[in-house]
């Protein structure tokens, strides 16, 4: 999506956030059987003259049926806590992708940057918020910084969509109307809960470790058994 250009101003971006929304609501509650698109990514988001967005590459995409399989997403930075431990998908997997890109395309930068002193976008946005420095979270390339109330307002979304308990994650209808101007007027008070609760929730890059930890373990099991059976 911004690998040629960016949106100027944060309007634009504002209405691609809008636009993929609207998409992702559309194939999760408006058509039967239901569709996850499972790779949910900024490169899979092309971008018309008027920057409205359109979102692409179903190659992954999970009719809402037993009958398909379920394949695991590579884009770790993308990737939901619990898609990542199980394996299991559901419509809350694909809004934890859509909260990564809200943060993507508010802050300028790639879910994973190896460059940065915290490279996980997630992990580093949550810590910004948690000590309070999120005037320092906006893409530098923007010539016109947003308002606090509105910088917040769109935090305040992807924070949820990106909530590690898909429980609490809300439903793309649900983002739709977070999304309006009217249903985005947040008192300080609850900045302030959503700021203390995302402080204390489990970083997504200590999950993925874990997982991977893990995997290497039960890799290495067989062959541990096979150099026992040899001597």
């Amino acid at each position: 999506m911004f690998k040629k250009c960016q949106p100027s101003d944060m309007g634009m971006r504002m209405k691609i956030v809008q636009g993929i929304a609207k998409g992702l609501a559309y194939l999760h509650e408006d058509i039967e059987p239901k569709v996850f698109h499972r790779s949910l990514i900024s490169s899979n988001v092309l971008l018309d003259q008027q920057w409205d967005p359109k979102i692409s590459d179903f190659g992954l995409a999970k009719l809402y049926s037993p009958a398909w399989g379920i394949t695991i997403m590579e884009s770790l930075g993308y990737v939901a806590p619990e898609y990542a431990a199980t394996g299991d998908f559901t419509e809350k997997s694909d809004v934890y992708s859509f909260g990564v890109l809200i943060m993507e395309i508010i802050c300028g930068r790639t879910p994973i940057d190896r460059t940065q002193h915290q490279p996980y976008l997630v992990d580093w946005l949550k810590s910004m918020v948690a000590s309070q420095r999120t005037a320092y979270v906006v893409d530098p390339k923007l010539p016109e910084k947003p308002t606090s109330k509105e910088l917040k307002r769109v935090l305040l979304v992807a924070l949820r969509c990106a909530d590690p308990d898909l429980e609490d994650r809300p439903r793309m209808g649900e983002v739709l109307h977070m999304l309006e101007p009217h249903d985005l007027l947040l008192c300080d008070d609850q900045w302030r809960k959503r700021s203390r609760d995302i402080s204390s929730s489990l970083p997504t890059r200590e999950l993925l470790q874990e997982i991977e930890t893990d995997k290497r373990n039960r890799k290495a099991e067989p062959l541990e058994k096979m150099a026992l059976k040899s001597n």
